[in-house]
Parts: C-alpha cells; structure tokens; sequence
C-alpha cells in the first residue's frame, strides 16, 4: 500500500513574489494560477558523501504556458527542510534557461520549505522553460523492520494546482548504491495516498537509469517512487538512529516522576484525612453554638457546603436577628417572587461574623430597616463571596484550620520537581538532537510534573485538633 509523504518538492503555483501585483494589473483579474505545464522532468542523482550519508542532485526542467496577458511573473517552487525528523538541507539552488543562461530568482523560507521565487518583475508570456537545480541530504530511509534501505520520495508533490501534460523521471545512483539495489522498486501516481501504480523500470546507471514517463497529472495529483537496497546501504543520521539516551531513558525517568507525583497526591489526601478525624464518637448537638455561624462551619465542615452566605443569611433570621419576609412581586406580570431581610434585633447577632453579615445585608443595621435581595447583582456576589472569605480566615484565627506540610510530601516535592527539570533538559536535547515529536512529549511532561511537584511542597490548609472535634 502507498505511504504518503509530503516530501519532494512543494508546488505553490503562483506568480512568484509578485503575485499581488500581477492580479492588480490584469484587465480580467485572472486568477494567477490559472496556466498549464506542458512537460515537467525530474532528474536524481543519488550518492553518497564522505561520511556515507545519502546526497541527491536533483533537476527540475519545468515548461510552463502562460496567458499571453500580463499575469504572471515566473513560478514559486518548494522543497522541504525537513525529511523524517532529519534536516535535508536544500542548497546550492541554479535557475537556468534551457540554453544555460541564468534566470533571476531568490530564496525564501516559509512553513518548513525553502522557497525558490523564479523570475523579476518582467512579465512572461506562452511556454517558458526553467531548469532548477539544487542538492539535497539523507534521502535514503531504513525501513523500520530493517530489512532495507529505501529511497522514498515524492518526485512530484500533490500541491500544484495546474495540469501537467508530460511528466517524467530518471534516477540514476552512484556505483556504491547501484551494487546494493535488490531490484524492487514502485512508482505510485495520483492523489494522496493513490495505490494505482505506474510503469518504472532500470538499472541505476546512467546508461540505463531508473525511469517512467508518459505520465499526465492533473492538478494535486502526485508521483511516489521507492526503490529497495540492502540494508545497510547508507549512514543514517544520527536523528534516525535509535538512541536510548534521548529516547527510552525520559520515558523511564517521565514514569517515575508520574509514580512520585501520584503518591506525593496520596500522602497529602491521606494527611489531611487524618487531621480530619477526631474524637471518633459523634455527640448530637441541636442548637447552633454561638461560636459557630455558619461563615465558620462551613470551611470547617468541609467544601461540599461552600458557599456558606446563604446559610449564614438564614442563620441571621434563625436566632432573631433579621426576618425573612415575602417582597412586592416584579417583573412585566408581577409573578417574580423577592425575599426581603428586615432587621429585628442587631444585638442578637452577638458573634463578629453575624455582625458583619448583617452591616453587609442592611448598612447601619438599624431595626426595621430592609434590604431586598436581588436576583442578579454583581455588587451582592462580590459582598457574599468577601463574607466566604473572612470566615475560612476566621476558622484559621480561632484556631480550628491551619497550614501545614504533609509529612513525606516535601521529600516527594523536591523528588518530582527534580525528575521534572531534567524530563525538560531530556526535551530541549531532544529537540535539539532527535527533530521528532516525542520530545514534545517530554516538555509537556516536565511542565506537568513541575506543576505536580508544589502540591506536595506546598502547605494545606487542615484541621487542628479542635478543628477536628468541632467538626465531628
């Protein structure tokens, strides 16, 4: 079946760097890549360096027709900087008539791809033909079961957007290479992942290179050749190259930061567990303690009651200081309901927090004064969230919470803090080294684990020993 690469070359099929000057120009505003090619051959030379690496020379002869109107201004040509986690290192680029004369052009970066931008700002018209030479590295793959070396490569991308009349190809490989082909070779044409085959057939040499021809493609249909040697055949880069060092031992060392974050979690839960438990035995209490309004109990008691503003409102009501009583009905029919706290007796509310409720709810606090509670208020919220507040400050102050290191936590924290600094250091070398995926993984991973880590570092809030009778 047909892999598929975007590799080879990127056909963006405009007018080159002059693209929007061009469509401005046109009477018609056609559109730029509205032209055809009537021939497009590409040649491979594929050797080796000094230090047995893969090294291709590659040729383009490419025949574009163009309107005879001013539109276009040449031809923008691609080829990618990066071939499986390897940087292939396009250079030694040449433009060129057929004749050898030179065409201007200049080189670009965008995307991953070195661009060539072929031509000025000279108009052409009709057929033209641009010879584009460049040499490219590591283009030799080894199969990852190991059983070959495979030059894989799409010798035409699936990016144009013009019909291609004449496609051909040859590959020729050096006297190295051509001893250690096995003869099989493919040639796959069409779109992205196409498995229909085309006719491909050769030697290596130069009087019998690997070939096709005849192909007609229309526009983002491509062409994948593969041709099989022995394992072995050329020097993989180090990227491709298996390195336990950057990539099996961060997946070791990322494992046991997760073990060492998990169980600083436990530690803590288990910690504040504990200080949750007091006497063990449960006495019934039906009156509300003076001490305890609900602004206190509930960070006591625990998060499940928070916020604790409406109980501490009704709180008010229940020991006599405010009355709840039916409003007027609002709304367009009348049929909204309102809940009106009126002040009955301020000296009921004998606890600081109750105090400040009941300034909150109804400033001045004086009897018989009301105060409609609204159905939205931004105002009100911020004032009930500020009561929450002071009372998980003021169960702190009276002694029922405290902050408190779990004991082991801290060890564990500095643990997976550590194992986290070097999954980012294993990241960045990755990166650096490697050109693949996985040391994203790492980063994300240290950048986890580094969060992870100030929880067990970090104090929490629990209960005292009376924090936790009280709450029992």
């Amino acid at each position: 079946m047909r892999k598929h690469f975007r590799i080879g070359s990127l056909l963006l099929a405009t007018v080159g760097f002059a693209a929007v000057t061009a469509v401005a120009a046109s009477p018609a505003h056609a559109d730029v890549e509205d032209f055809t090619y009537d021939a497009w051959h590409v040649s491979y030379d594929v050797g080796t360096d000094e230090n047995g690496r893969a090294v291709a020379q590659v040729t383009e002869t490419v025949s574009p027709r163009f309107p005879e109107t001013d539109q276009n201004r040449g031809i923008v040509r691609g080829v990618p900087v990066s071939y499986e986690n390897v940087n292939t290192n396009p250079r030694d680029f040449t433009v060129t008539d057929p004749t050898g004369a030179p065409v201007p052009f200049e080189i670009d970066e965008e995307d991953g791809f070195r661009i060539v931008l072929v031509g000025d700002d000279t108009y052409v018209h009709g057929l033209q033909t641009y010879v584009i030479s460049y040499t490219i590295s590591d283009v030799v793959l080894a199969r990852d079961d190991g059983a070959a070396d495979e030059f894989y490569w799409d010798i035409m991308d699936f990016e144009h957007q013009q019909p291609i009349e004449q496609f051909s190809a040859d590959l020729v490989f050096a006297p190295e290479l051509q001893t250690a082909m096995t003869g099989n070779m493919r040639c796959y044409v069409g779109a992205p992942h196409s498995e229909d085959e085309c006719a491909i057939g050769g030697t290596g040499t130069e009087a019998d290179p690997v070939s096709l021809s005849g192909l007609s493609l229309g526009p983002e249909q491509g062409v994948t050749v593969a041709v099989g040697m022995a394992p072995g055949s050329v020097v993989q880069p180090p990227e491709r190259l298996p390195n336990f060092a950057l990539d099996g031992l961060p997946l070791i060392v990322g494992g046991a930061g997760l073990a060492s974050a998990a169980t600083g979690v436990v530690m803590v839960s288990r910690f504040r567990r504990q200080r949750r438990s007091g006497r063990g035995t449960i006495v019934a209490q039906y009156d509300v303690p003076a001490d305890l309004p609900p602004l206190i109990a509930g960070p006591i008691v625990g998060s499940a009651v928070q916020p604790a503003a409406t109980p501490q409102i009704i709180h008010l009501a229940v020991i006599g200081a405010t009355r709840l009583e039916d409003g007027e009905p609002t709304g367009k029919k009348k049929k909204k309901k309102t809940q009106v706290v009126r002040v009955v007796d301020p000296s009921r509310a004998v606890d600081q927090l109750d105090m400040l409720t009941l300034q909150a709810l109804v400033p001045g606090a004086v009897p018989g004064a009301e105060m409609t509670l609204p159905k939205e208020s931004t105002a009100f919220a911020e004032k009930m969230t500020s009561l929450t507040s002071a009372g998980t400050a003021a169960a702190q102050a009276r002694g029922y919470l405290e902050k408190a290191y779990a004991p082991g936590g801290r060890a564990l924290g500095y643990a997976t803090l550590a194992i986290s600094l070097a999954l980012v250091v294993f990241g960045v070398l990755g990166l650096v080294f490697r050109g693949s995926p996985l040391p994203l993984l790492f980063l994300f991973g240290g950048v986890f684990l580094g969060v992870s880590a100030f929880y067990g570092l970090a104090k929490h809030t629990v209960h005292t020993r009376l924090g936790a009778e009280t709450r029992e």
